[in-house]
């Protein structure tokens, strides 16, 4: 069996991706937020810089402090003002999930924040099945990895997972949650 050449990553993976005209304001969905990711320049080759995009929202303030053994959570500090805070103690890869994961919240569940648990445990390693999380996980997995430059770096990487990993700035284990969302045998590819 002849083994495909592995590649350089293509950091133009998001040429010829249709950018929709969305703003700040209005990204109630992962579509939308990739959107205007990509068309705000929040995008380097596989990666979305989710610290910047939460950084620059004037709604958002981002934080890092010890949680124990939380990853992360948001609270609404005022009107029209969040903060998100994310445990200091984890590895960046886990953060930026993290980061991304609280992102999907202050965009689709803004309204439920207050019932909403304080750093709840991202990735269902409590096995909860709270629609709410699982909504926030596939959203933050995502605007992280989308569906068209994951496919563009499993091909590119030959389905490598420390690689595709390294490309996304992820943990395996969110790249594997990634691979099981689109349905791509194995969980692990």
């Amino acid at each position: 069996m002849r083994k495909r050449p592995n590649r350089p990553i293509n950091k133009n993976m998001f040429a010829g991706i249709e950018i929709t005209e969305v703003d700040v304001t209005n990204l109630d969905s992962p579509e939308r937020i990739i959107s205007y990711a990509q068309k705000n320049g929040y995008c380097n080759g596989a990666c979305t810089d989710i610290e910047r995009l939460i950084s620059d929202n004037p709604e958002l303030e981002l934080d890092f402090a010890d949680l124990g053994q939380n990853d992360a959570r948001i609270i609404k500090v005022a009107e029209k003002r969040y903060r998100i805070t994310v445990n200091s103690k984890h590895p960046k890869s886990r953060q930026r999930f993290s980061m991304a994961h609280e992102y999907i919240h202050y965009q689709m569940h803004r309204d439920k924040l207050a019932q909403m648990p304080d750093g709840e445990q991202i990735l269902h390693r409590n096995e909860e099945r709270n629609p709410i999380e699982y909504e926030a996980n596939a959203g933050a997995a995502d605007i992280l990895m989308p569906k068209e430059v994951f496919m563009q770096v499993l091909k590119e990487t030959n389905g490598k997972i420390g690689k595709m990993a390294e490309a996304f700035q992820v943990s395996t284990l969110a790249l594997r949650y990634r691979a099981k969302n689109l349905d791509i045998p194995g969980h692990g590819l």
